[in-house]
């Protein structure tokens, strides 16, 4: 998977999740961004990935399972996302 189309990806997802209106919390609409996508390999042999968007909180479960399954959809599965301020 390329990474670069994993960030691309992540930020649409943040606008269309922006404009359904479908999450609210602790988040910074205003500066959300996805700073970091990663490919994890684990020692049992065990990939997956991981993007971690900037300002919302780290307890915006809502959002990012939002994300994650907006993710999904289209065409990203195995995704961990990690929310930080």
């Amino acid at each position: 998977m390329n990474l670069g189309a994993l960030r691309k990806a992540t930020s649409d997802a943040i606008g269309r999740i922006e404009a359904a209106g479908r999450v609210a919390g602790a988040i910074n609409w205003a500066d959300l961004d996805c700073i970091e996508a990663a490919r994890i390999e684990t020692d049992e042999e065990y990939t997956y990935f991981r993007v971690v968007i900037s300002e919302a909180s780290p307890d915006a479960d809502k959002f990012q399972r939002a994300v994650r399954a907006d993710l999904h959809e289209h065409g990203f599965p195995c995704i961990e996302v990690v929310t930080e301020w």
